[in-house]
């Protein structure tokens, strides 16, 4: 397996909701990308989950090498959303820039959060599948939130994407969240970068700052 960690840097304190940056390293902590969030200001407030966004995602020597964006959906994002083709979210993963190598789909479930992972010829590559209750907030329990990378089987279970709780401190007061992502060290390079998609909308989705609740 291939283990990238995940870090949000920045923590909001305040009810105003800035644009995401991120960090993202490897197993063994060395720094990979950085990313930031291009987005406008009433849709980080008003929309704060649903929102429309650009990730840029670049190198140590600054060059940008992966784009991923989502459009707006009035949605409110639940697992049963995903039925409803003007509720269907998605991110698009572009690399290079322009050149699209594939995308992710939030699918309609009853009662779990559903991925469907593409390639550029939307070939269904992997799927995910959540937990049934998904734990965030300093009252989460201590827990850390699964979402299983599935191959295209959807029973050989090849991954996975999990969230750490924080502790109560991070968790109550700021908006800073850890995670890792694994994935198999022979899937090819595009669909790799299509789950760190993944990991973005499954970020954005069930755990962005909503500051209507500060």
């Amino acid at each position: 397996m291939v283990n990238y960690s995940f870090f949000l840097h920045f923590e909001a304190l305040t009810g105003y909701q800035p644009t995401s940056k991120f960090s993202i390293f490897n197993r063994n902590a060395e720094l990979l990308f950085n990313a930031y969030e291009d987005s406008t200001c009433c849709q980080r407030c008003w929309c704060t989950n649903s929102r429309e966004f650009t990730l840029h995602i670049r190198d140590t020597a600054d060059n940008e090498i992966i784009r991923m964006s989502r459009a707006l959906k009035c949605c409110c994002v639940c697992c049963w959303c995903g039925d409803c083709e003007s509720c269907k979210q998605e991110i698009i993963v572009e690399s290079p820039p322009s050149t699209i190598i594939g995308s992710v789909t939030h699918e309609g479930s009853r009662c779990r959060m559903r991925y469907t992972l593409r390639d550029a010829n939307r070939t269904n590559v992997m799927g995910i599948i959540g937990p049934r209750c998904i734990c965030d907030g300093d009252c989460s329990c201590c827990c850390d939130n699964e979402f299983a990378i599935y191959g295209t089987d959807g029973i050989t279970k090849i991954g996975g994407i999990r969230k750490k709780y924080a502790g109560f401190i991070s968790e109550a007061f700021t908006s800073a969240d850890s995670f890792t992502l694994e994935v198999p060290m022979d899937l090819d390079a595009k669909m790799k970068a299509v789950a760190l998609g993944a990991l973005f909308l499954i970020e954005f989705m069930c755990f962005v700052y909503n500051p209507r609740n500060n």
